[in-house]
């Protein structure tokens, strides 16, 4: 059954805020949890040089320290601007003879309850998809009316029926429906991936939704369009990723290669991805757990792009450490032995120090984001060094085990994950402080932090490169900018 949290946005806000910009929360489903500030989303400028953690005076630092933070961010995407033509809004017919009871029908259809009737589920996604390019309800969403306006509302209700109807036959294990419906989606919907925005938001999403592996094809291509916008890639992504049951559900190794190119290919295209892209494709690529785009070329392509992310300090929390969760899922085949671990721990205690020092900047009581960076290492770290259940032979530890890894490596990369537990355990509990326990916490998480970049510099590994003749990685680089962890 596909994993249903990230449904929890319609997508409408997404686009509402800004017609050309694209708003989001540095919120990984993960962190969910965390509280959330109210404040208005702000602009960010990517090409902007932050001051790094360790410039200016301690009183300009304690005066950044006590800010809190908005977690709310605008990223202006200029394919946009053309997505949002009026002249896209190419209306759709409503089926005759569809009513609401029988929209109910095809729900309780859905939900195991009757027969299959293809005509029905054709009648229902085209109501749907009416209603989806309904020209007044589009151009007062644009308007800036939002969802208040009644005009607005069958937008919103017709996605969540879409979307209803996937949970409710994924939840019975309905196949027979799924597979009527699911083609009858793509039929609809597929032409309208090049509508207006508001519509092919919706559409992406009732596609993505299905968790069925038949709507594969659709969802690459859209990763595979250089026109398409980052959010309407972002859900294909996601799309895919409920396809594959987050990598558990059994897949061909050619099929699993095939996806993994089609998510490196889009990295390549998009030069100038926002975090949450590059985030929701690291975690594709672990989940599909292929570590070469060619055996026959012994190159780590896919793994070599996941540690590109791990060891940039410049990188968002998010991608860095979605990306080491990804790099302990890989399978890693006896044809790409022997496989550095000890660089991928290594990279991985480097960014939670780095983290982790951040985290100590921060004052806990004036910022939720401190939750959200020890709750994304948290999340992140265990599955990376772990594995999951389910994924055969998955996690850092087991594969440098299954890998006949060299003991001494073995040994270096146990003892740093006990201290990256010992320093992510510290970090919550700092997070937790209040009062005059803020002080004492924070000089028990630094003191942590100082006993594991020791253990990093003690076991820093000779070779540089995940395998042999791959790419050389730096890991020891310059404490990240404050604004990067503090997602600005």
């Amino acid at each position: 059954m596909p994993d249903q949290k990230w449904l929890r946005s319609t997508g409408l806000a997404f686009m509402v805020a800004s017609m050309a910009s694209v708003a989001v929360f540095a919120q990984s489903p993960d962190t969910k949890n965390a509280a959330q500030p109210k404040a208005p989303a702000t602009k960010v400028d990517p090409k902007a040089a932050p001051k790094s953690a360790n410039e200016g005076s301690d009183s300009k630092r304690a005066a950044q320290v006590a800010a809190p933070l908005d977690l709310a961010e605008s990223f202006r995407d200029p394919r946009v601007d053309d997505a949002m033509s009026a002249e896209l809004i190419k209306e759709l017919p409503t089926p005759k003879g569809f009513t609401p009871a029988r929209e109910k029908e095809v729900l309780a259809i859905a939900a195991g309850k009757g027969d299959i009737k293809p005509q029905y589920i054709a009648q229902f996604v085209e109501a749907k998809a009416a209603e989806l390019t309904n020209k007044k309800s589009i151009e007062t969403l644009i308007s800036g009316e939002g969802t208040v306006n009644t005009l607005v509302r069958p937008i919103e209700s017709a996605t969540k029926a879409l979307i209803k109807a996937s949970r409710d036959s994924n939840a019975v294990g309905n196949t027979p429906f799924m597979s009527v419906y699911s083609a009858s989606l793509i039929r609809v919907f597929q032409p309208q991936l090049k509508a207006h925005l508001v519509t092919r938001v919706q559409a992406v999403q009732a596609l993505a939704s299905t968790g069925s592996l038949d709507v594969n094809p659709t969802l690459v291509s859209i990763i595979g369009d250089e026109t398409q916008p980052w959010q309407v890639k972002m859900i294909a992504l996601e799309g895919i990723n409920n396809a594959i049951q987050g990598g558990k559900r059994p897949l061909g190794f050619t099929q699993r290669t095939q996806l993994t190119i089609a998510v490196l290919n889009m990295l390549r295209a998009e030069k100038t991805a926002p975090w949450f892209l590059k985030a929701q494709a690291s975690k594709l690529i672990g989940n599909l757990r292929i570590v070469s785009e060619l055996v026959s070329e012994r190159k780590v392509v896919p793994a070599e792009a996941l540690m590109s992310f791990l060891a940039d300090s410049a990188e968002r929390p998010e991608v860095r450490f979605e990306s080491a969760r990804s790099l302990g899922l890989l399978d890693i085949p006896s044809q790409f032995r022997p496989y550095n671990y000890l660089l991928v721990t290594t990279a991985l205690a480097e960014a939670v120090a780095q983290t982790a020092t951040q985290v100590s900047t921060m004052t806990p009581s004036d910022s939720s984001r401190t939750q959200q960076l020890v709750a994304i290492m948290a999340d992140k770290v265990s599955p990376a060094f772990l594995g999951i259940q389910g994924l055969v032979d998955s996690g850092i530890l087991r594969q440098a085990e299954v890998g006949q890894a060299d003991p001494a490596a073995r040994a270096a990369i146990n003892e740093l994950f006990a201290k990256i537990k010992d320093v992510v355990n510290t970090a919550a509990n700092y997070s937790r402080a209040r009062g005059d326990l803020i002080q004492a916490r924070r000089a028990d998480l630094q003191g942590r932090v100082v006993e594991l970049q020791k253990l990093i510099d003690k076991h820093q590994p000779k070779e540089r490169s995940l395998n042999k003749g791959g790419k050389v990685f730096d890991i020891k680089a310059k404490a990240a900018p404050a604004q990067v962890a503090q997602g600005q």
